[in-house]
């Protein structure tokens, strides 16, 4: 995290899917009901370690992590909800 550096890689890309999945489960879509208890707890697992393991090991910027993650929950915010909308009506 360095203001003269752009944090960007495949990481944070990946961050911000599990993080769009991690939307969805909570917000309980309908379609991920069955697998809900399963992943979540792997997801959960997977992005703390791995914010972990960024924070603490050097070469590793987790401002991309972290950026992935916060773009992937208002991602998929903005995916879900219209979703859920149009469920209900």
């Amino acid at each position: 995290m360095h203001p003269a550096t752009v944090s960007v890689g495949a990481s944070g890309a990946i961050f911000g899917l599990f993080a769009m999945l991690l939307v969805h489960l909570v917000l309980g879509d309908e379609k991920l009901v069955q697998v809900r208890a399963r992943l979540l707890p792997g997801i959960l697992v997977f992005v703390a370690l791995n914010l972990l393991i960024g924070a603490t090991s050097q070469g590793i910027d987790n401002a991309a992590h972290i950026g992935g993650l916060l773009a992937g929950i208002v991602l998929g915010l903005i995916f879900f909800l219209p979703l859920r909308s149009r469920s209900h009506s």
